[in-house]
């Protein structure tokens, strides 16, 4: 959707009388460079999400601009649509911002929207278009509708993630349970501890008599499903979890490079890339979900 506005800058060039032609179209490609630019450091995973908390306000504050330098390019046009841009902004903050972007969202585009019925008014004395006030009434509605429906979609994904580990958690904790029963320190929580655990307890009833050939079924099953887990590292490289252990044992980004020789800002990038895989906010936040997964 990025991409939309400064199209519809172009188009819009074409069809009406800005201000000054070139101008639009150098604000066009400005948006559409700078677009480019912000995926290609976005893509790139190196920020923390702290930068990327503050690239995202960046990117907004800037499409709000943009939105107000087409709206004064085209205000002098009587028949034009300067407000055009503004949908997306509010759209932006709906999505961004939730609740408090929708009601910025709206005042902006009210705002303008008064703006340009008051210059049709008092300085082209021409008849209002109500119709075209309706129509981006309408636009509006849908996209913020739109950006409510995303927000609740990534909420309910959060909330289902956080599920997930609540689960993992009271897992281990029966996994402990388990491992207490069959004689195995608890504390030595290795895979191939927890392994052994599941294949005694499987393999045997509350007695400790030989199980039945289900239980033993069940205890291969587990022990495989547990053995290949394709999720234990989320996806984290050799390296990223190389550097993970050495976070772990509080080392420095500069001590880290010294054991590994490679530069800190390389250090940096595989811990902002670690931080991202993890959704974690902080090289800590890292570590502690780490040892809660028992991946290091």
């Amino acid at each position: 959707m990025r991409f939309l506005v400064p199209i519809l800058m172009v188009v819009m060039v074409f069809l009406y009388d800005p201000m000054t032609k070139a101008g639009v179209v150098a604000l066009a490609v400005g948006v559409i460079g700078y677009n480019i630019v912000t995926l290609v450091v976005l893509g790139a995973g190196n920020l923390e999400s702290a930068a990327v908390k503050r690239l995202g306000l960046t990117m907004t504050g800037l499409d709000i601009v943009v939105a107000s330098l087409t709206f004064v390019l085209f205000v002098g046009d009587p028949v034009s649509i300067p407000v055009a841009v503004f949908p997306f902004v509010a759209f932006e903050l709906g999505t961004r911002y939730d609740n408090r972007g929708m009601a910025i969202g709206i005042g902006l585009f009210t705002a303008v929207i008064a703006v340009r019925m008051a210059s049709q008014i008092f300085v082209f004395d021409n008849p209002l278009r109500p119709g075209n006030v309706v129509f981006f009434l309408v636009v509006i509605t849908l996209l913020l509708s739109v950006s409510r429906d995303l927000r609740v979609a990534e909420t309910e994904r959060l909330a289902a993630v956080r599920e997930r580990e609540r689960i993992a958690r009271d897992f281990r904790g029966t996994v402990a349970h388990v491992m207490k029963q069959v004689g195995i320190d608890d504390r030595e929580m290795t895979y191939q501890n927890v392994i052994e655990a599941l294949r005694r307890m499987c393999a045997t009833d509350d007695q400790g008599r030989e199980g039945d050939e289900a239980g033993v079924e069940l205890g291969k099953r587990l022990t495989e499903l547990i053995s290949a887990r394709p999720e234990d590292s989320y996806g984290l490289t050799p390296r990223e979890l190389e550097i993970l252990r050495m976070m772990a044992s509080d080392a420095t980004y500069q001590q880290i490079a010294d054991r590994l020789f490679i530069s800190p800002s390389t250090v940096r990038n595989h811990a902002s890339s670690i931080m991202r895989k993890l959704g974690v906010g902080s090289r800590h936040q890292a570590v502690d979900f780490a040892r809660e997964h028992h991946f290091i």
